[in-house]
């Protein structure tokens, strides 16, 4: 499984790694998508040059 990868390369278990997570959990594969969805679509054009993270907040604490 793609989160115990993940914990593991990070040195944690799988409960440390979605303590991290603000949300307490993984995203979906639906999530993502929609995010994709949405800047492919007539809604963002205005958006330009900018990251968008889909990440629960894991990683905007640091």
């Amino acid at each position: 499984m793609l989160r115990s990868l993940l914990a593991t390369g990070m040195g944690i278990t799988v409960d440390q790694l979605f303590g991290a997570i603000p949300l307490k959990r993984m995203g979906t594969a639906q999530e993502m998508v929609e995010m994709v969805a949405f800047l492919a679509s007539e809604r963002a054009s205005y958006i330009t040059g900018h990251d968008h993270f889909v990440t629960g907040g894991f990683g905007d604490l640091a």
